[in-house]
C-alpha cells in the first residue's frame, strides 16, 4: 500500500541505520569499552588510575591562537578540516588506596558523522539547514576527513557464536566450530568427529584435540548417565557416545582435570596444571557463554549440542550448515567499526599513559594525568584509518570518498555492503544470490568483474539491528526455561540459556510479547522443530526486513493502516521485522489475494524488494538482466546536480548538468523522495530509424540545434589548492609573485594574470600550465651562508599550476587559515562541455549509445506537425537488446506531451500499454507511437512510418574531451628515459604488443623502429669492439677507451636505452654479457 510506503519513508531516511549505528555507539558502546579497561596500573608503587565517565563535546575548531569556535560541516570542507569533537574522561588517582580529586581529561578526537547527535545540523529544519549552507536533501550519514567526504562502507562477516558444522575432505571427518566471542577477544573452539566415530574438542591456547568425554567431566558431567542422557535418543548419536565414552567411564572431575592439566602443562606441579586446565575452560572455551564457574555446566550442554550436530552430518541425517545463509553473516555498520578502530587505538592510548607515568615517576616529576597524556595518538589513529581506509584486521577500502557525479551516486556509496573476503576467492557460491537476500538486498546492483557477488547493494526497506539488551529477553524467559534437560534447547544470540519442554508455545509468547510492545522491534525468535533448538537473537548487524502480520489469513485492515504512522504500525502489531532466521519459520504471501490460513506474512510492497538505484527504473520488469546491471550503473555514472549547494562547495572534482530536467515517465519513490529536485537527465525527442550509417550499433545522430540550445551542456568544476607551509628552521613558504632572482623562474608573462599578492583573479581564462597561485618556498637543501652572512635568501619556484591538458574559467578563489596556523588559497576552476563527438549518452533502461554525428537541423527527417527529432537512435540496436522497456517509455513520454500528466512505471506497479495508446488516440495520435517522416534533405516521405517518442536520456561522465590527448615530445622517465605514461603526466601514446604484431604481419619495418626506439628512447652508446663491453668517453682527455680491456677500438651502436639498462642489471647479479659486433 503506498500510504504505508509513506509511512515508512517519513520516519526511515535513506541513512537511518548508519546514523543510528553512529549514535548507539556514542551514547553507550564508548562508556563499555571505558568500563572494560577499568583501570590503569603502571608499575609505579601504590598508584592505579580509575577510568570514569566518558562524554563528547560538539564539534569546534581549536585555531592557532588557541581560541575555540563551533566548526560545522560546511567550514569543514572548505578548510579542509576534519569534523570531529574532543573527547573527554574522568580519571581518579588513587595513591596509596586513596582516591585524590576527579580529573577531566581530554583523550583525543572522534570523527563526528554528519547529522549525527553530536553535529550541529541534528534536527535542523529546511530553512535552518539553507542558512547554514547545506543541502536540505542531504541524508548525512557520512564524515568529513580532511575536507573530503567519506563514508564508511558496511563490511559482511561470519556471524560470532554460532555453530557450524561441515565436512573436512581433507582431514576426512566432519568439523563443528564456532567463533565464540567476548569483549573483542575471538576463540575458534572446533569439535572434530574421525571417521571411526572418535570426538575431539580443540580450543584457542591448546592446538591439539582434548578427548570429549574428558572436556565434559571437567566441566562437571561426571556420571556417565547424565553424558548420555545429555543427547538426543538417536540410536547413531548413543551409539558414538558409547564409543566415546569407553576408557572413561570411571574417571571424576579431578581426575579429568589433571589429564588436561598434563597435556596443557607438562612437567609443571600439580597443583599448577589443575588452574591451567581450568583457566583453559574457562577462558578459552566457549567465553561467550561466561568465564566463571557457573558457566562451566552450560558450556558442557552447549558442547554436547555441537557434538549432536556433527554426528547427525557424519551420517548424513543433517545437511551441513550453508555459510550463506544470511542467518550466519552479520553486517558490521559504522558504529561497530568505529568501535572496533576507538577500542584499538585506546588500548595504544593506555599503554603510553602507562609508559609516560611510569617514566615521569624514575624522574621525580609530578604526576599529573593531563599534561602526561598525549591525545594526538589516539585521534592520529582514528583519523589515519579513516584518510586511508586501512582498518583494524588488515581490512582495506573500508572509508571510501562518496562519489559526487550525482545525488545518487553519493547514497549508493553509503548503501553498499563489502564481503570481507578477498576478490580473488575461488569460490562461486559465496558470489551466488542466496535465498535469504531476498528483500535484504538488490539481485541486480553488484558490479561486474572481480567484484561480482561480494559487493551488494541494500534493499529500500531493509533495516540494520543496532542491537538490544539481552536482560530484556532472559526476564521475559524467566519461568519458560530451566537448566533441567529436556527436548527443546533454548540459545540467545548463540548463548546456551537452557531447556524447554515445548518450543512452538514459547516462541509464540514472546512473539506475542514483541508484537505488543514488551520486547525491543528488533528481537528476532525461531524454532526448529527438526533439531529441537530455539534461537533468539537481539544482536547488532542482522539484517531485517518488514513485513504484514497476518491473523487468520487476513491482512491488517487498510482503514487502520492509512491512519497510524510506521512507529504505529510497529507498536500495534500490524508489521514486524523479520531477520533471516525467523523468516525460516514463516509462510509469507507476495499478493493479498494469494492470502490462505496458512500463511502468516505478507509483503507490502515490491518496492522494499530492490534497492534505491532500481526503483527509479520505470518498467524495469521488462528489461532483461545484464541490461539492469547496466542501467544501474549508468544511474550512478550520469551528470546532474549533484548537491544544491555545489556553488558554494569546493570538490576536487565535480560535474554539473546545466538543465537537468524531471522525467516524463517517473516512479513513485522517484516523486517521493523529490529526487527530480536532484534530476540527472533530459527528455529528448527520439525517432527510431537509420541515418546514413553513422547510428550503426551504439552510434547515435544528434540534432546540431539542440546542443546549441544547451541540451547535454555541463560544467567540469577543478579545485586546485596551495598552502603556506612552514618547515625546521623558521623557513615557510610564501604567496606572492616570485621575483626574478628565483630558482626555475617561469618568466613574467606566465604570472600576468595574478594580482599583487601572487592570487589570480576570478572569471579569468585559465590554460594548460598557467599560473593560479604565484608562490615561493625555501630550497630543498639548506646551504651554509657566507662568513658575514650577506648572501641574498635563495629560493625556489613553487607556483600551483593548471593540470596539463585541462583549461577553463576561474570559478571561485577562497583564501583562509588552517588550525595550523598556515595560509591556504583555494582555486575552483570550471570548464564547460557541449555534447561532443564519441561522448555517451544512456537511458534508464540501460540503452547505452555514443554520439556519432552533429548533424545540422535542416537536413533531420520531420514528422507533418514540424518536429524534428533530438536524437536518432537504429532500429536494431532494440531487438538484440531485448529493450521492451526502452519502447514503453518511448510510448509513455509521448503520452505524457499529449495530456501534460506525468506518467507512471513504477516497478511491477506501472501503468499499462493500452493507457498510453487510449492517450495518444483520443488526441488524434497513432496509438503504436508511429508518423510519417519527411527527409529534411529530399522533402520524400519516408515509405515506413516511424516510431517515435520522449525519452529520459542521461549524459554519462565518460566525455571524449577528458580523453583526447595528443603529444609530440614531452617528459621522459628519469630511469629508463622512456615517455612517461598518462595524460595527466604529459605522457606518449602507448604502442601494445598487439599493436606491434599488426606492424610485423604487415611488414611494417620502418613504423616499428620509428615507434619503439627513435619516438622512445634512442641512444647511441660506445661498444668495445674487442671483449663486447660497454666503452666510456673521456670528456677531459678526449678520447674512448674499453674500461675492462683498455682497447681503444670503439664503435658507436644505434639502440635502446633500455636495453643498456638490462645489461647494467645482469651485471648487477655477476654475469657480464658481452656484444658482438659485426
Amino acid at each position: 500500500m503506498i500510504e504505508v510506503l509513506e509511512a515508512f519513508l517519513k520516519e526511515n531516511s535513506l541513512s537511518k541505520q548508519f546514523i543510528d549505528s553512529y549514535n548507539k555507539f556514542v551514547d553507550v558502546e564508548l562508556q563499555k569499552i571505558i568500563d572494560e579497561q577499568a583501570v590503569i596500573q603502571p608499575e609505579v608503587e601504590g598508584l592505579t588510575v580509575k577510568l570514569g565517565k566518558i562524554w563528547i563535546e560538539k564539534p569546534y575548531v581549536v585555531e592557532a591562537d588557541n581560541s575555540r569556535s563551533p566548526l560545522y560541516p560546511m567550514e569543514a570542507r572548505l578548510r579542509d578540516l576534519t569534523y570531529s569533537a574532543q573527547v573527554w574522561v574522568e580519571m581518579i588517582k588513587v595513591i596509596d588506596g586513596v582516591e585524590k580529586r576527579i580529573e577531566d581529561v581530554y583523550i583525543g578526537d572522534l570523527p563526528v558523522m554528519v547529522k549525527s547527535k553530536l553535529c550541529w545540523l541534528y534536527d535542523k529544519t529546511e530553512e535552518e539547514l539553507k542558512e547554514l549552507g547545506e543541502d536540505p536533501l542531504d541524508p548525512g550519514g557520512y564524515f568529513i576527513i580532511n575536507g573530503i567526504e567519506k563514508a564508511i562502507v558496511s563490511v559482511e562477516d561470519l556471524a560470532p557464536n554460532r555453530i557450524m558444522v561441515s565436512r573436512d575432505k581433507d582431514k576426512k571427518g566432519v568439523e563443528a566450530k564456532v567463533f565464540s566471542t567476548r569483549s573483542g577477544f575471538r576463540a575458534k573452539c572446533t569439535v572434530f568427529r574421525s571417521e571411526e566415530g572418535k570426538i575431539g574438542v580443540s580450543m584457542p591456547s591448546f592446538s591439539k584435540m582434548l578427548d570429549l568425554v574428558l572436556v565434559l567431566k571437567a566441566l562437571g558431567l561426571v556420571e556417565a548417565k547424565n553424558i548420555i542422557n545429555s543427547f538426543s535418543d538417536e540410536l547413531i548419536i548413543k551409539n558414538d557416545i558409547l564409543l566415546n565414552l569407553e576408557g572413561f567411564e570411571k574417571l571424576s572431575r579431578e581426575q579429568a582435570l589433571e589429564i588436561i592439566g598434563k597435556k596443557v602443562a607438562p612437567g609443571q606441579p600439580l597443583q599448577y596444571q589443575m588452574k591451567r586446565a581450568e583457566l583453559l575452560l574457562d577462558h578459552y572455551l566457549f567465553p561467550h557463554i561466561g568465564v566463571d564457574e557457573p558457566s562451566r555446566i552450560l558450556k558442557a550442554y552447549y558442547l554436547c549440542k555441537m557434538v549432536e550436530k556433527t554426528i547427525l552430518v557424519a551420517y548424513k541425517k543433517r545437511k551441513s550448515d550453508d555459510r550463506d545463509h544470511y542467518s550466519n553473516k552479520r553486517l558490521k555498520v559504522s558504529g561497530v567499526l568505529l568501535e572496533e578502530l576507538f577500542k584499538h587505538s585506546f588500548q595504544f592510548l593506555v599503554k603510553d599513559l602507562t609508559y609516560q607515568l611510569e617514566r615521569s615517576n624514575v624522574r621525580g616529576r609530578k604526576l599529573s594525568l593531563s599534561t602526561l597524556i598525549r591525545p594526538d595518538l589516539l585521534s592520529n589513529k582514528i583519523k589515519s584509518a579513516m584518510g586511508t581506509g586501512n582498518w583494524v584486521g588488515g581490512r582495506t577500502g573500508v572509508c571510501q570518498p562518496l562519489d559526487n557525479t550525482n545525488f545518487l551516486s553519493r547514497i549508493s556509496t553509503m548503501r553498499k555492503v563489502v564481503s570481507s573476503l578477498a576478490k580473488k576467492h575461488p569460490s562461486h557460491k559465496v558470489r551466488d544470490l542466496n535465498g535469504t537476500h531476498f528483500g535484504r538486498f538488490d539481485p541486480n546492483e553488484s558490479p561486474e568483474g572481480p567484484d561480482a557477488g561480494l559487493v551488494k547493494t541494500l534493499s529500500l526497506g531493509v533495516a540494520v539491528s543496532i542491537g538490544s539488551d539481552e536482560t530484556e529477553v532472559e526476564q521475559a524467559l524467566k519461568g519458560l526455561t530451566s537448566l533441567k534437560q529436556d527436548k527443546v534447547s533454548v540459545f540467545i544470540n548463540g548463548r546456551f540459556a537452557g531447556f524447554s519442554d515445548d518450543g512452538a508455545k514459547l516462541v509464540k509468547i514472546l512473539r506475542d510479547k514483541r508484537r505488543r510492545g514488551e520486547l525491543n522491534k528488533e528481537v528476532s525468535m525461531a524454532f526448529f522443530e527438526k533439531s529441537g533448538e530455539v534461537f533468539i537473537n537481539t544482536d547488532s548487524g542482522r539484517l531485517l526486513r518488514p513485513v504484514f502480520v497476518v491473523n487468520d489469513g487476513k491482512a491488517p485492515p487498510k482503514e487502520d493502516l492509512k491512519k497510524l504512522t510506521w512507529s504505529e504500525l510497529i507498536s500495534n502489531g500490524f508489521v514486524e521485522y523479520l531477520d533471516a532466521e525467523e523468516e525460516e519459520n514463516a509462510f509469507i504471501a507476495l499478493n493479498e489475494k494469494d492470502l490462505t490460513s496458512e500463511h502468516t506474512h505478507l509483503e507490502i510492497n515490491p518496492a522494499f524488494v530492490l534497492s534505491l538505484d532500481s526503483n527509479i527504473l520505470p518498467f524495469i520488469e521488462y528489461i532483461s538482466s545484464p541490461r539492469v546491471l547496466m542501467a544501474l550503473k549508468h544511474v550512478n555514472q550520469s551528470l546532474g546536480l549533484y548537491q544544491s549547494n555545489f556553488n558554494l562547495r569546493l570538490d576536487t572534482n565535480a560535474y554539473l548538468l546545466h538543465y537537468p530536467q524531471r522525467p516524463l515517465v517517473s516512479t513513485w519513490l522517484y516523486d517521493k523522495l523529490q529526487l527530480w529536485k536532484r534530476a540527472q537527465g533530459q527528455n529528448v525527442i527520439v525517432a527510431v530509424l537509420c541515418y546514413e550509417g553513422f547510428n550503426m550499433d551504439d552510434g547515435m545522430v544528434v540534432n546540431k540545434a539542440s546542443v546549441q540550445r544547451g541540451l547535454f551542456r555541463s560544467t567540469f568544476f577543478r579545485n586546485y589548492i596551495a598552502e603556506e607551509r612552514k618547515y625546521a628552521g623558521g623557513q615557510r613558504d610564501k604567496f606572492e609573485i616570485p621575483p626574478e632572482f628565483v630558482q626555475n623562474y617561469l618568466g613574467p608573462e606566465a604570472y600576468s594574470k595574478l594580482d599583487e599578492n601572487g592570487i589570480i583573479y576570478p572569471e579569468v581564462k585559465v590554460q594548460s600550465n598557467d599560473v593560479l597561485v604565484g608562490k615561493t618556498a625555501p630550497p630543498r637543501f639548506l646551504k651554509e651562508n657566507a662568513v658575514l652572512d650577506i648572501e641574498t635568501e635563495s629560493r625556489r619556484e613553487n607556483s600551483l599550476l593548471v593540470r596539463s591538458g585541462e583549461s577553463g574559467i576561474v570559478d571561485r578563489v577562497v583564501v583562509g587559515e588552517k588550525n595550523t596556523g598556515n595560509r591556504f588559497v583555494q582555486v575552483k576552476v570550471r570548464s564547460t562541455a557541449n555534447l561532443n563527438v564519441g561522448d555517451k549518452l544512456s537511458t534508464r533502461s540501460g540503452q547505452k549509445g555514443i554520439n556519432a554525428l552533429l548533424e545540422d537541423q535542416e537536413n533531420l527527417p520531420f514528422n507533418s506537425r514540424g518536429v524534428i527529432p533530438d536524437l536518432i537512435i537504429n532500429p536494431l540496436a532494440i531487438p538484440s537488446r531485448m529493450a521492451a522497456a526502452f519502447l514503453l517509455e518511448t510510448l509513455a513520454g509521448k503520452s505524457a506531451c499529449v495530456d501534460g500528466v506525468i506518467k507512471n512505471g513504477t516497478p511491477f506497479e506501472p501503468q499499462k500499454q493500452d493507457f498510453f495508446e487510449d492517450v495518444l488516440r483520443k488526441n488524434g495520435f497513432s496509438y503504436n507511437g508511429e508518423d510519417v517522416f519527411y527527409d529534411g534533405r529530399t522533402g520524400r516521405n519516408f515509405k515506413a512510418k516511424i516510431f517515435n517518442g520522449v525519452v529520459y536520456f542521461e549524459k554519462l561522465h565518460f566525455l571524449s574531451s577528458d580523453k583526447l590527448h595528443v603529444r609530440s615530445r614531452g617528459p621522459v622517465q628519469m630511469l629508463t628515459r622512456q615517455p612517461t605514461e598518462g595524460k595527466a603526466r604529459e605522457g606518449g601514446l602507448k604502442l601494445g604488443a598487439m599493436e606491434k604484431d599488426c606492424f610485423v604481419g604487415f611488414g611494417a619495418a620502418s613504423i616499428i623502429k620509428e615507434r619503439m626506439m627513435d619516438a622512445s628512447d634512442r641512444s647511441i652508446e660506445l661498444v668495445c669492439n674487442e671483449c663486447g663491453s660497454f666503452a666510456v668517453q673521456d670528456y677531459i682527455k678526449g678520447k674512448r677507451y674499453c674500461p675492462l680491456c683498455g682497447s681503444s677500438d670503439i664503435r658507436e651502436v644505434e639502440t635502446n636505452y633500455s636495453f643498456r639498462l638490462l645489461v647494467d642489471e645482469i651485471k648487477s647479479i655477476g654475469i657480464i654479457p658481452r656484444l658482438r659486433l659485426k
